[in-house]
């Protein structure tokens, strides 16, 4: 209503509405102030974030998105968090549009989305249809929407379609199923759909759901995927009334097993009145336990002929063959399902009886009480079921580990809806959702605090940021959130404090933050200071890496950097690992180009030369080749780059997998057209574009092509890179889930932003500078 009213007075009254629009922003302040209470409007919770979007306020928009109190809010309105999480994304592709993205905010998004798809990565997957069941189903679609990982999402929108279906709602079952996009749980799903199409004599529906799951079935090749499918195949033509095809597709195939398609073959038959027929084929199944599950679509008629209680009979016999005591007392409980249904009350108080007695064997504490609360709610006693749920909920509390006792809720829940408590089942199944929601990963925690930790230290608050990098246990997202404080505070001139910060962290840590601190010592003169820090590396590689910044000095330093420059060559010298040997030394070549002195720059270049001859590893070595194309192009030698490139070249058809052949082949592209061999750059660019092709998955070919769109722009070639720009953008909007098209679309931002800044710590260090000669341009290119 107020979407509709504001829409109309923009276009009747242009920007006259401003104003008023101006109203609205502070009506909406008054509930953020508030801290989003049970009262705000559903406008405010719904389709605010639309008014801002299409105006463009990304500082409002960026704040409700990033708002965990509103989301709370209307997590309890819609029933998950689908609708907040799309809100991100908007804000995240808004940011993303800009010419110069907001880092900072884009950080904050990212936290956001991290919290919401950790607290719904644990909802377990029955949990939304069990909501269906009670009478909750926008709750339901929403909660099974908010799980982030994309095959639990396809489990839970399976169990819920299953449920709505039952209820009689085919149409809004057909559209959830339309949501599971993944081939290999598709077809269970269309075939429970088809099962009850059947049953309700919708048979044009259940013929068509058999033709698209025979589609789907002749693209399988794996062959644990093929037998679902082909199980599915068989109950959805059963239901479809096809009865002489479904038992020919069994005798066709010997991955299917019989035993599992019998009950839907039982109820083809049933459905189609030929009760002598499905009689006949419950005689087929191997074990007892089998052979009760294929009567009892029988069992369920209203049939009081002798046909009924002879099968009553047979039922009871076979289920006291079953050994297992838990799948005997579930084979009764189906058996006082079907009396029931069928009008038997007596036989089914007493079979009732039965399985409570078993239910009582059963060793499983959790299991034994919602069995019993099933069985006495069987026979009419529900006080006393009640009573025995009570018990079982005063035993879930006992659960130390809070995924367990998330999930023995649920079961717990479920089972209290099918005794008919529905409003006890409602109680549970919101506490099993609110636990869940609380099972925050310790990975998916420590990734939130590092990204929070460095969108702070990027806004200046390094107090706070501190404080998180502190919390941090893991260790590699310790030592990035580190290494963003340290340039922070290191750029603010508090270099006493970053030094501090770096004297603290773990060992290994510290190099990585190092080069930034010295850079920052040696942008204030103090190159004594700088030198002293460098000594605080604790291996010969980030040594090397710390140096580069006091090497590339110009001016009146000569002294120290010949010493420098020779201590450093010592140093890369005693790193074993033969990459980053190879990494060393081809940044002293770019070092030694950028300072003008080419002889050395080349003898560096033949020593990487030497280390690329002796390794196979082609995916590690094309970009280290691209680094020499540009020194040795710089250096005049355009003959030695040249076959610096054919080597790179070669090396890139050695790569087997697609997306790391396509990140060389991109570094290379950059190099060349630094060299200013442009029509080379083009060629390997749309080679790299072509490869992208052979992979399948949209996520990874996004990013296959995010990276290359970054290689191609820092080669100058805007236009293809903007095409791949979008390209990558298309391909993040086509992913499914919220959480991995989020974490594309943030991706693509920060490498179209970032990329043109390269590995390097010499180029990093040397666009600081600003050089302003031709070389030194074309080298950085």
């Amino acid at each position: 209503m107020h979407e509709t009213l504001r829409l109309t007075a923009e276009q009747r009254f242009g920007r006259s509405v401003v104003p008023y629009r101006n109203r609205l922003h502070w009506w909406a302040d008054t509930y953020r102030r508030r801290v989003w209470p049970t009262d705000t409007p559903h406008y405010l919770l719904r389709s605010y974030l639309h008014l801002l979007a299409s105006t463009g306020d990304l500082a409002r928009l960026v704040a409700c998105a990033a708002d965990l109190a509103r989301h709370d809010r209307m997590r309890s309105l819609t029933g998950g968090d689908a609708l907040a999480l799309t809100e991100v994304g908007t804000a995240q592709r808004l940011l993303l549009a800009q010419p110069d993205p907001d880092l900072t905010s884009l950080a904050l998004l990212a936290v956001q989305r991290e919290h919401l798809t950790g607290r719904n990565a644990n909802i377990p997957t029955r949990l939304p249809a069990l909501w269906a069941k009670l009478g909750q189903p926008t709750r339901a679609e929403a909660l099974a929407h908010s799980i982030p990982d994309p095959s639990r999402q396809v489990m839970a929108l399976g169990w819920l379609a299953e449920t709505v279906a039952a209820s009689g709602d085919l149409d809004w079952a057909e559209a959830l199923i339309a949501h599971i996009t993944d081939l290999h749980a598709r077809p269970n799903a269309l075939a429970k759909l088809a099962l009850t199409a059947g049953v309700r004599g919708d048979l044009d529906r259940a013929t068509r759901l058999v033709a698209e799951i025979e589609a789907i079935a002749g693209l399988l090749t794996d062959p644990i995927a093929q037998a679902g499918a082909l199980l599915a195949l068989v109950e959805a033509t059963a239901a479809s009334g096809a009865l002489h095809r479904a038992q020919a597709l069994i005798a066709q195939t010997t991955l299917v097993d019989p035993d599992w398609a019998l009950p839907a073959l039982v109820e083809a038959a049933v459905a189609a009145g030929d009760l002598d027929r499905a009689e006949a084929l419950t005689g087929q199944a191997t074990d007892p336990y089998q052979q009760v599950r294929a009567l009892i679509p029988l069992l369920m008629l209203a049939d009081h002929s002798e046909r009924a209680p002879r099968l009553a009979e047979e039922a009871e016999t076979l289920a006291e063959q079953i050994t297992d005591v838990r799948l005997r007392t579930y084979a009764l409980m189906w058996l006082v399902g079907a009396a029931a249904r069928s009008g038997h009350g007596d036989r089914a108080v007493r079979l009732a009886t039965d399985a409570e007695v078993l239910a009582g064997q059963i060793t499983d504490p959790y299991t034994r009480l919602q069995a019993l609360v099933l069985a006495v709610a069987a026979r009419g006693d529900h006080d006393r079921a009640a009573q025995l749920a009570t018990e079982a909920h005063v035993l879930t509390t006992q659960i130390t580990d809070l995924y367990l006792r998330v999930n023995e809720l649920t079961s717990l829940a479920e089972a209290v809806a099918s005794a008919g408590d529905h409003s006890h089942a409602a109680r549970l199944a919101a506490e099993a959702e609110t636990l869940a929601a609380q099972i925050i990963g310790p990975r998916v925690l420590e990734r939130a605090v590092a990204r929070l930790a460095e969108a702070l230290a990027a806004a200046g608050d390094l107090d706070r940021a501190e404080t998180l990098v502190g919390r941090l246990t893991d260790p590699i997202e310790q030592a990035c959130a580190l290494l963003a404080l340290v340039e922070a505070t290191a750029a603010s001139g508090d270099l006493d404090r970053a030094e501090a910060l770096i004297a603290q962290s773990a060992p290994g840590q510290s190099g990585w933050a190092l080069p930034a601190l010295v850079k920052a010592a040696v942008a204030t003169g103090d190159l004594d200071r700088a030198e002293a820090l460098t000594e605080l590396a604790t291996d010969p590689f980030q040594r090397v890496r710390a140096l580069l910044p006091l090497l590339m000095l110009v001016g009146d330093h000569g002294d120290r950097i010949a010493r420098l420059t020779t201590g450093t060559e010592n140093l890369a010298s005693q790193i074993i690992d033969p990459f980053q040997r190879a990494w060393a030394l081809t940044w002293l070549a770019e070092v030694a180009a950028w300072v003008g002195d080419i002889d050395r720059a080349a003898r560096l270049v033949t020593d990487v030369e030497m280390l690329v001859e002796q390794t196979t590893e082609s995916s590690l070595l094309v970009p280290t080749l691209a680094v020499l194309v540009r020194v040795v192009a710089a250096g005049g030698d355009c003959d030695r780059a040249a076959r610096l490139a054919d080597e790179a070249e070669t090396r890139t058809a050695q790569i087997a997998e697609p997306d790391q052949r396509v990140h060389a082949l991109g570094r290379l592209a950059t190099a060349v057209a630094a060299e200013g061999d442009h029509d080379r750059a083009a060629r390997l660019a749309a080679e790299a574009e072509t490869i992208t092709f052979e992979i399948n998955d949209p996520d990874q070919r996004g990013w296959a092509l995010t990276e290359l769109a970054g290689a191609v722009a820092a080669g100058g070639d805007h236009g293809r890179a903007a095409r791949l720009a979008v390209e990558a953008e298309t391909l993040a909007g086509q992913i499914t889930n919220s959480n991995r098209r989020a974490k594309a679309l943030t991706r693509l931002a920060m490498t179209l932003l970032e990329k043109s800044k390269e590995a390097s710590p010499v180029r990093e260090h040397a666009r600081s500078r600003s050089p302003s000669s031709v070389r030194v341009r074309c080298l950085l290119a």
